[in-house]
């Protein structure tokens, strides 16, 4: 039985794309009022035979932001105490700023054509992230290359 991993194709389609972990927990379900709160990402390299590793791990607290409405049933959830002095989080501005600077870097030392994003409900993840970006009004071309592609 042939191993789909070692077809010749499938390689050669994945073979320069950068796979990033992402997971985010927020503060509700709607997408248009309910914050970001905490950012995990951990970007993956593959050494010279292939293997792939972490390479990358970036993570953040998020501050809601101005207006934002955060459902009971979410905290009750995630268990993120927002008021905790010790959360030590920033601006969801600036943590998407410093996530673009990395990710840019890696692209580029890599020679990646783009990337995968990975993890678990990966959509509702992707789209908190879109909407991060608008409400920030950050132009960067090669995130919004990637985040305009199809991901996986």
């Amino acid at each position: 039985m042939k191993n789909f991993l070692l077809n010749t194709t499938t390689n050669k389609t994945f073979e320069r794309l950068l796979p990033i972990i992402i997971d985010l927990e927020t503060g509700g379900v709607d997408v248009n009022n309910s914050p970001i709160l905490e950012i995990a990402i951990i970007i993956i390299n593959k050494d010279i035979y292939g293997k792939m590793f972490p390479y990358q791990l970036i993570n953040f607290n998020i501050t809601p932001y101005k207006n934002s409405r955060i459902q009971t049933e979410s905290i009750l959830c995630n268990k993120i105490n927002i008021k905790n002095i010790l959360r030590f989080s920033i601006k969801e501005k600036d943590a998407i700023k410093i996530m673009i600077n990395i990710i840019t870097k890696i692209l580029i030392k890599t020679n990646s054509k783009g990337s995968i994003l990975v993890g678990h409900n990966v959509w509702f993840d992707l789209c908190f992230i879109k909407e991060a970006f608008k409400r920030s009004k950050i132009k960067n071309t090669i995130i919004n290359i990637l985040l305009s592609l199809p991901f996986h």
